[in-house]
């Protein structure tokens, strides 16, 4: 933290000067911000990056000195000045000094604030000094400068009071009206020994509110800051001509017949029934703030009269649920904004968020050599979110930082119910800890309610309301019960990015419910139907439809969360039926976000019973990296292989025996492939696996593992499902595979032309966009380059759009091809540019290779070889794909000896299939003129 002297300026009447004068005022604006900026450069100050609101101008200085005597020019310029104007432009100038910190070129902290009251005690052509400052310049002022004590004032951040001092200069106004501060208003507004945080939006709608309304409530869970924001909103309403602004703090009264007593004894008017105190109310301009009020909520009629019957009186209310009575306006108080994902290693960008702010000022309370640091940015950021930024969470977990790091309280809440207590001794006692500031709204609510609260806690985050009433609603009115906690702000209600409102706990309060339904006995019983609502909402059979495999995962995306809590729970129950039946689709999704092997290790390290979901899950995963020539590691692919043995899965016992077919003879591949019928069919007795899903299974490893083993049994396979239709759009882009692979070129096209002539508007598969990118490789074989490039683009453009990396890759290639057949490799090249996905498909990145050498781009082999290097051994699944790359890097080598050499790798395979993209022919050539030497 550096220590500066802020200097903030404002144009006093400039929104009327505005709206009256709009060319005139802009052109005045001009002239204004040269005059003040010209004065902080002269005397050496600097300005913020995008700090200064409207019409302000805000600027520090190292020098206090030069602070005030900036102050002083920009005094005398704008007085001198000719404004275009009907009045003149007059400056109110506030100069203060303190320690800020400074993130991104802007200063923050509490001397900034404290700036900003100080410029808002003045008129038009005043400037006031704090006492620091005044105690830094009283024997240094400017030539033609004096001061003027104001003595203390009350300024609206409720803090403390603030010595003024005026800077008077020679030449210039002297008399001003008294000072705009708390002492001119009569109000029992009490002293805040720190300053509001984190709020000032919710200021401004507070604000903005009670402009419009005279009956505003301020709603949100305890603890949440709606008291501090109330007075400090009472703080910015009072005027001096009203008759008070008066804040009656309901906290200790438990009897709604009490409350028109406190009201009478907190406003000096004396009563002590609804009428006495309303009478004495009679004619008088009143801004009552009436403090948590959901405990005497019998009393809103006596709210409700106040307002009927004396008109110039205003209700400032705050109460974890809205009063219902007309005219009010709610305004729920949301917790402190964390900082974003992309932050929580950098401690300037951490520090920006509001929930670390306010951390950062209560811990510095406690330990004033608290910084945020790189090293503790991450943790500091997971205790705000940990903590839902829930302000009253925050300041109890900031006064743990006493005694430990971030990182070290970090784990510890976990148990956030039993760290987070000794608030400070002068806080309310129901705010003394954590657990008493929930336990102070619970014990508020009616029995069905805490039933659904204590129900809820089974939830991992916020759900829809079909979930709710799935999950909790056994002899509950979940309607009623959920709108009521909704309103006693104890469940967020949380916008749904399909228009459906999600339902959900704070961290805290779920923690404090679970604790309720573990002491009823209810814990088993809700997760096991959580468990259940869970899983069977994404639960997909055979036979395998496009658009309800698409509906199943977009809720898997949903229930993310919740699925992994259900599978943490039948885990630890060790719920073998559970286990065996947990859907495919959410491993799927898991490997998805992972995009890591790794992931592969870590969920079959956690499967203390092996589950047939999560193997076939791993294999497709495994299989998907081979193909990708992102290896498996050995050792994982051993344990797939025992696991998948052990619960009967074939498929995922052929996806890892698929790993070692390299390691094969070609008979042996050969005898292996005629026992994988009777291999897939053999269903032992307590097999999970039924006869039909062994069925649909065998037909996709037929055509898609064939393929590399026998291509022409391969084709057959294809063939017979195709026929069968128990594949669907699998088997069409099966087919298509296998007959590019063979170079049927006119066969590829009869198969994927229904699905050209239905259009990509109506294909939600992927599978559609490999078929069409196949057809465009073979309108390019069969000379018929523009119609390829015409076909392929709608498609290239949807899978972008929806993020298919593979098919784009494969239309990309494709039309690569065609673009190097008409003879315009250069836009082939372009076309390859932005393929730089961490998983690119090897055979977009060998056809890269092959247009860069077309066009005369590049001639450097290294990356060829670079890429027959990293294919090699790889998996039997890439074979096309190195040999491809081995052939590109022959036709890179010039020496007759050195080409010889490269296609003897050739000799390590037996070459069962067809390579695609003209590097056959390539192939042909290279042997043939081998042979011939």
């Amino acid at each position: 933290m550096d220590t500066v002297v802020l200097v903030l300026t404002d144009v006093q009447g400039s929104t009327r000067l505005w709206q009256d004068e709009p060319a005139e005022m802009d052109r005045a604006m001009t002239r204004h911000h040269e005059i003040v900026h010209g004065a902080v450069a002269e005397h050496g100050g600097w300005r913020p990056v995008d700090q200064g609101e409207g019409d302000a101008v805000f600027a520090a200085f190292a020098s206090a000195t030069a602070a005030v005597a900036a102050a002083a020019q920009v005094q005398r310029d704008l007085t001198a000045e000719p404004w275009p104007t009907s009045v003149p432009l007059r400056v109110r100038i506030g100069v203060h000094v303190g320690e800020v910190r400074e993130r991104g070129g802007n200063l923050y902290g509490d001397p900034v604030n404290r700036c900003a009251r100080l410029r808002g005690l003045g008129a038009g052509g005043q400037t006031l000094l704090s006492a620091p400052v005044f105690e830094l310049v009283r024997d240094k002022l400017p030539a033609g400068a004096s001061v003027t004590d104001l003595g203390e004032h009350r300024m609206k951040d409720l803090v403390r009071s603030e010595h003024v001092w005026q800077l008077d200069v020679d030449g210039l106004q002297r008399e001003f009206p008294p000072l705009s501060s708390l002492d001119r208003v009569l109000h029992n507004l009490p002293v805040q020994r720190s300053a509001l945080i984190g709020r000032e939006e919710d200021l401004a709608r507070v604000l903005a509110a009670m402009d419009g309304h005279r009956l505003v409530t301020l709603t949100g869970f305890g603890g949440m800051g709606k008291t501090r924001l109330a007075l400090q909103a009472a703080a910015e309403l009072a005027v001096g001509d009203g008759d008070g602004v008066w804040f009656v703090d309901l906290a200790s009264t438990t009897d709604p017949a009490a409350v028109p007593g406190v009201v009478g004894q907190a406003t000096g008017l004396g009563g002590s029934d609804a009428d006495s105190v309303i009478h004495a109310m009679a004619g008088q301009r009143l801004l009552l703030v009436l403090d948590n009020l959901e405990q005497v909520m019998g009393c809103v009629s006596f709210v409700s009269d106040i307002l009927d019957r004396v008109p110039e009186v205003a209700v400032l209310a705050t109460s974890r649920e809205p009063l219902r009575l007309a005219g009010e306006r709610e305004l729920p108080l949301a917790p402190l904004a964390l900082p974003s994902a992309d932050a929580s290693q950098d401690a300037a960008a951490v520090s920006t968020s509001a929930a670390v702010q306010l951390l950062i000022d209560r811990a510095v309370a406690v330990r004033p050599d608290f910084r945020v640091t790189d090293d503790n940015a991450a943790a500091v950021a997971a205790i705000c979110e940990r903590l839902d930024g829930h302000p009253l969470a925050i300041e109890l977990a900031a006064a743990r930082l006493r005694m430990m790091t971030p990182q070290a309280l970090l784990p510890r809440l976990d148990s956030a119910l039993t760290v987070l207590t000794g608030g400070r001794r002068d806080m309310p006692g129901r705010q003394q800890t954590l657990r008493a500031a929930i336990a102070w709204s619970y014990e508020l609510l009616n029995e069905e309610e805490r039933q659904l609260l204590d129900r809820m806690s089974v939830f991992a985050g916020p759900v829809g309301f079909a979930d709710v009433e799935a999950v909790c609603g056994d002899g509950l009115d979940v309607l009623s019960a959920l709108a009521s906690l909704v309103e006693k702000s104890l469940v967020r209600d949380v916008p749904g990015e399909d228009d459906e409102d999600r339902y959900g706990l704070l961290v805290s309060i779920r923690a404090y419910a679970a604790e309720q339904l573990a002491a009823a006995g209810e814990t088993k019983t809700l997760r096991d139907r959580h468990a259940a609502h869970v899983t069977e909402q994404v639960a997909l059979r055979p036979p395998y439809d496009p658009a309800e495999y698409k509906a199943r995962r977009a809720r898997v995306r949903d229930l993310y969360d919740e699925l992994g809590l259900a599978w943490s729970h039948v885990q630890l129950a060790s719920d073998e039926t559970r286990l065996q039946a947990f859907p495919n689709v959410w491993f799927n999704e898991v490997f998805e976000r992972t995009q890591d092997s790794t992931a592969l290790d870590t969920l079959l390290e956690v499967s203390r019973i092996p589950n047939r979901q999560l193997v076939q899950a791993l294999a497709e995963k495994a299989y998907q990296h081979q193909s990708m020539s992102h290896p498996v590691p050995p050792a994982l692919m051993d344990r797939l292989f025992t696991v998948a043995a052990a619960v009967g899965s074939p498929e995922a016992r052929l996806w890892a025996l698929c790993h070692g077919f390299q390691d094969l003879t070609p008979q042996q591949r050969r005898d292996w492939v005629a026992e994988m019928d009777e291999q897939l069919l053999l269903v032992p007795p307590d097999s999970p696996w039924s006869r039909d899903e062994l069925t649909v299974q065998r037909d996709n490893m037929a055509a898609v593992l064939l393929q590399f083993v026998d291509p022409e049994l391969a084709l057959a396979a294809a063939t017979r499902n195709h026929a069968g239709g128990t594949l669907g759009m699998l088997a069409t882009r099966n087919l298509a595979i296998s007959q590019s692979n063979l170079g049927r070129w006119q066969e590829v096209l009869e198969t994927a032309a229904p699905i050209i002539a239905a259009g990509v508007a109506r294909q939600d598969f992927v599978a559609a966009h490999v078929t069409v990118a196949a057809a465009g490789r073979a309108m390019v074989q069969l000379g018929h380059a523009q119609e390829a490039l015409d076909v392929l683009e709608p498609w290239t453009v949807e899978a972008d759009r929806r993020g298919w990396q593979l098919p784009r890759e494969l239309s990309v290639a494709s039309a690569a091809f065609a673009l190097c057949e008409l003879g315009r490799a250069d836009e082939a090249v372009a076309l390859f540019a932005d393929l730089t996905h961490p998983l690119a498909h090897p055979m977009s990145r060998v056809m890269s290779l092959r247009v860069e050498r077309l066009s005369g781009i590049d001639s450097d082999s290294r990356p060829a070889d670079e890429l027959v290097r990293e294919l090699h051994p790889r998996a039997w699944t890439v074979l096309t794909h190195y040999l491809a790359a081995v052939v590109e890097l022959a036709l890179r080598t010039t020496s007759g000896e050195e080409r010889r050499a490269v296609l003897a790798r050739l000799d390590e395979f037996d070459r069962l299939v067809v390579l695609g993209y003209g590097y056959q022919a390539d192939l042909d050539a290279l042997l043939a003129a081998a042979a011939e030497r």
